[in-house]
């Protein structure tokens, strides 16, 4: 009789289905952050030789500073944003002051103290028992610099082993570097998705001011539907889709300009990080 309670106890419960909802998950199994603005970010003070000049990355004081364990590179409207919010949900994960803050990119020339100062102090993460933070930055994806610039400003002393160059050079290396992130979707759900929110939304704001005009430079009346901007004054998606793929397949063609900028970046010298892939495709491999 307890055999038979217990397998209708069991029955029960396997009847009980989880929730398939990702957000609802997260949500229901960490403490969230109910007060962002508790979190202590570093204030970023330039610091200067007497001559003037930034200290070198070697020399800067880091001292209280915690560096990120993940960049979410992109793919841009590819849900990068969702995936921050999921993971600094966690409550072993506390936010950037800035989501996207693009260092790698446009702010390389800055001091790495900048670049840490984004993020909250030892004394925040000790407070919360927090273990890690970390950035999106969507505009990383179509750099391939990016990568290395993480590796290089991130251990600016560190230098490969003697004979080895390239990529190889950093892969043991690079495992102890923040990881990588990268969020890709259908090609063109993904297009379309950016022509509406990078084109139409901007340009749709833009035209029912009343302060747009024409190529021809006649105004162009604003508080119209829609419809009558898309019709007379908007590009269609196909026709800028159309216009992108022509100049790609001009730019990629053998010989083309893309391959010529690949190669003068990163095909000269083996100690670039993309030298081995770009001496394998100019080989035909």
């Amino acid at each position: 009789q307890r055999s038979l309670r217990s397998h209708a106890k069991m029955s029960r419960e396997e009847r009980i289905v989880p929730p398939s909802n990702w957000t609802y998950i997260v949500r229901s199994n960490s403490d969230r952050i109910t007060d962002e603005n508790s979190i202590v970010y570093p204030n970023y003070k330039k610091t200067y030789h007497s001559s003037g000049s930034f200290l070198s990355s070697s020399q800067e004081s880091l001292g209280g500073m915690c560096r990120p364990g993940f960049l979410i590179i992109g793919q841009g409207k590819c849900g990068t944003s969702s995936l921050y919010h999921y993971l600094t949900g966690h409550p072993r994960i506390l936010p950037a002051k800035e989501k996207q803050i693009h260092y790698f990119r446009y702010h390389r020339s800055k001091p790495l103290e900048w670049y840490y100062s984004h993020f909250p102090t030892i004394e925040s993460f000790l407070g919360r028992g927090a273990l890690m933070t970390g950035e999106a930055s969507p505009g990383y994806m179509p750099y391939p610099t990016v990568v290395e610039a993480v590796a290089k400003k991130l251990t600016p002393d560190w230098t490969p082993r003697p004979g080895e160059e390239g990529v190889q050079a950093w892969r043991e290396h690079v495992r102890s570097l923040p990881k990588i992130i990268a969020i890709v979707r259908d090609p063109i759900s993904r297009a379309v998705s950016s022509y509406k929110y990078n084109y139409i939304e901007p340009a749709m704001k833009k035209l029912r001011s009343g302060r747009a005009v024409s190529a021809s430079g006649q105004p162009i009346p604003g508080n119209k539907r829609e419809s009558y901007y898309r019709k007379h004054h908007l590009f269609s998606f196909e026709e800028l889709a159309y216009a992108e793929l022509a100049m790609l397949k001009e730019c990629l063609k053998p010989g083309g300009r893309g391959e010529r900028w690949s190669h003068s970046k990163f095909g000269k010298h083996p100690d670039m990080f993309f030298y081995d892939s770009v001496q394998r495709r100019s080989n035909g491999e």
